[in-house]
């Protein structure tokens, strides 16, 4: 009786385990916490840290035919305060001594609108809204949510768009990724996009007090200017879902293109594969270049230019003209090493293909390339043709005349020639993560949005947020 009383509460046991197990692997994941919850509005930092020229002034307009709502915002209740509305669809802020100051626009005897009654002030954080279902138009971008607005301690106006996290996808995806593309390859894009955003919470921009910025530094934003009905069902089709790797958002960086293979995480910018190991090296022998713009490129680069362009990036490195340029590659294709050497002794040497790419950014699209020194045809002030070969064999040429020859291009008349760095590329960008242009090639294969996610981030998951 014992024994089969004891048996009896071991099966309840692991009947219980086993019911555990099932519920929390099928029944959806719970995402390990983060500082976002939906209903805590995002955060995209438009003008900060004295980053404009003049952000001591700005003209904001309601879409519609209504005014604003100007007051505080409860960040912990998420409730906005009205302390002052106004019926003008146009309104005008100016920071001076010390203080945002607000005043409406009003139409002069000609017709011609100028900023009359004065409205509001504050020295503090304070929040503008529209009224009725519209944008506010800042700069020419219609932006959704509400403002905040606040002054930085040298007098400029800082401007925050408070938005919810899919508006922010929506204004993101179809200046990410062009917004004709294949329905699949847009549903990625708003995974990705999604999950970058609440990876970088609480990230670089924190000290900013705000989630992301609105340029290429994050994700580019430009409120809802750019929004179509597909890019936007592509957002509500994928609606909450992450890319997630042991419970948590990955760190879903992309970039426009990458043949052969792309870069990993490592290699690139010097950071733990441990940490991240779903942004590994991973082959794409399905990409077609002739299918993506610009995705072969070459450049010719004189040696003065790149060592006056070094010198801005390394002052006082190097002293005397480039002697010579060595590099390695990385197991992706990838240059992971560079040393530029001089001609007295001095050298600079980068160790991540990021840093060759910042290196040598005014001159290549990614760090995916082969270089070499060799010699081109120039019309300028440069080393003489020695000889030169003709029906009759090679010939001496006199070093002060001009010479015409027969190129790829036709005829033409050249001074001399003069030795270059030449750079044959491919791919734009660091080539880490996902390829925009590889996500709509893989969907114009069949593959699902899902699959072409885990095509690039190995061992992630997709899963609802909460």
């Amino acid at each position: 009786m014992l024994n089969s009383n004891l048996h009896t509460v071991i099966s309840r046991f692991l009947f219980l385990v086993l019911l555990f197990v099932f519920c929390f692997t099928f029944a959806g994941r719970t995402i390990a916490a983060t500082p976002y919850s939906p209903e805590r509005l995002f955060r995209v930092g438009l003008y900060f840290q004295d980053k404009t020229s003049d952000n001591s002034l700005f003209s904001l307009v309601n879409t519609s035919n209504y005014g604003f709502e100007i007051g505080l915002y409860n960040k912990d209740t998420q409730s906005f305060i009205c302390q002052k509305a106004t019926g003008s669809q146009n309104i005008l802020l100016s920071a001076e001594n010390g203080a945002i100051h607000i005043s409406a626009f009003a139409k002069d005897s000609a017709g011609s609108e100028m900023p009359s009654d004065f409205i509001y002030s504050s020295s503090t954080t304070f929040y503008i809204r529209p009224l009725g279902a519209s944008l506010i138009t800042v700069a020419g971008v219609g932006y959704g949510g509400m403002l905040e607005y606040s002054l930085t301690p040298s007098g400029k106006i800082t401007l925050i768009n408070l938005i919810t996290l899919d508006e922010y996808v929506k204004g993101v995806l179809p200046c990410e990724f062009i917004p004709s593309w294949d329905e699949e390859a847009l549903k990625a894009g708003a995974v990705v996009i999604r999950t970058y955003a609440l990876a970088s919470i609480m990230g670089k921009h924190a000290e900013s007090n705000f989630d992301v910025c609105a340029s290429t530094h994050c994700q580019v934003y430009k409120g809802m200017n750019n929004v179509t009905d597909k890019t936007n069902a592509a957002v509500d089709a994928t609606a909450g879902e992450i890319v997630t790797y042991n419970g948590k958002p990955a760190l879903t960086v992309y970039h426009s293109s990458s043949i052969d293979a792309t870069e990993s995480v490592s290699s690139a910018w010097g950071s733990s594969q441990e940490q991240y190991p779903y942004l590994s090296s991973v082959k794409t022998p399905f990409i077609d270049s002739k299918l993506i713009p610009g995705s072969i490129w070459s450049k010719a680069i004189r040696p003065q230019d790149l060592l006056t362009y070094i010198l801005t990036k390394y002052p006082g490195k190097l002293s005397g003209d480039i002697r010579e340029i060595t590099y390695e590659k990385g197991e992706s294709g990838y240059v992971n090493q560079m040393t530029v050497t001089d001609v007295v002794g001095g050298s600079v040497t980068v160790k991540t293909s990021g840093q060759v790419r910042t290196l040598l950014s005014k001159f290549i699209k990614s760090a995916n390339f082969d270089l070499a020194s060799t010699y081109l045809y120039s019309d300028t002030k440069t080393e003489a043709i020695s000889s030169v070969l003709t029906a009759s064999g090679q010939q001496n040429a006199d070093t002060g005349e001009k010479y015409t020859v027969l190129s790829a291009d036709g005829k033409k008349t050249v001074q001399g020639i003069e030795k270059v760095f030449f750079v044959n590329g491919k791919g734009y960008g660091h080539g880490i993560g996902l390829s925009q242009y590889g996500a709509q090639q893989l969907s114009l294969l069949g593959y699902s949005y899902d699959k072409i996610i885990k095509t690039y981030y190995t061992g992630v998951l997709i899963e609802k947020f909460s």
